[in-house]
């Protein structure tokens, strides 16, 4: 149960909040300000700290944008697509709304030409399809909920390039 008063005499208030809330099984909010991962405090700490040592291991190779990335390993997914974002806008000496984003699962794309405004994503999920070669196709009730698509480049190029061919583009909604 909760704190005893005979503990909680030694303790801060901030001591005893952190051990109430770790007792209750409830992620602390102070830990969930930091980061807005899983409340159960075990899962949390554990995928805190897959995220913790992918960034150690990412920094340490120093080559963020060279190798394949999974947006899962990272606490703020969106941060790194901002900073791509604007190190491409360094890259072509242009305002952040002269470029937009694409991405392609053609190895063969013209966006791979961007390769220094580039980055390859691997792991990412999705439901209610399966990506079969260059488009999406519809699933029965048997087959899995989630399925993964081949890793996809994402690029930040100038809104002066021309949209790639009819037939190489596939609009897909997605959720972070």
């Amino acid at each position: 149960g909760p704190i005893s008063s005979d503990d909680a005499a030694t303790l801060t208030e901030t001591q005893q909040r952190l051990c109430n809330d770790l007792v209750r099984g409830d992620a602390p909010d102070h830990w969930q300000k930091l980061w807005e991962g899983p409340n159960d405090p075990k899962t949390w700490l554990h995928a805190f700290f897959d995220r913790f040592f992918a960034s150690i291991e990412r920094n340490d190779a120093n080559k963020i944008l060279e190798a394949p990335v999974r947006l899962s390993q990272f606490f703020f997914p969106d941060s790194l697509l901002a900073a791509l974002h604007q190190h491409a806008c360094r890259v072509e000496k242009c305002f952040m709304c002269d470029l937009r984003m694409t991405c392609s699962f053609n190895t063969n794309s013209s966006i791979l030409s961007y390769s220094t405004n580039s980055i390859v994503v691997e792991g990412i999920y999705i439901q209610g399809a399966i990506f079969k070669e260059t488009s999406l196709s519809s699933v029965d009730a048997s087959s899995p909920q989630f399925s993964t698509i081949p890793p996809m480049t994402i690029a930040f190029i100038p809104i002066t390039e021309p949209l790639l061919e009819l037939g190489e583009t596939l609009s897909v909604p997605v959720f972070v």
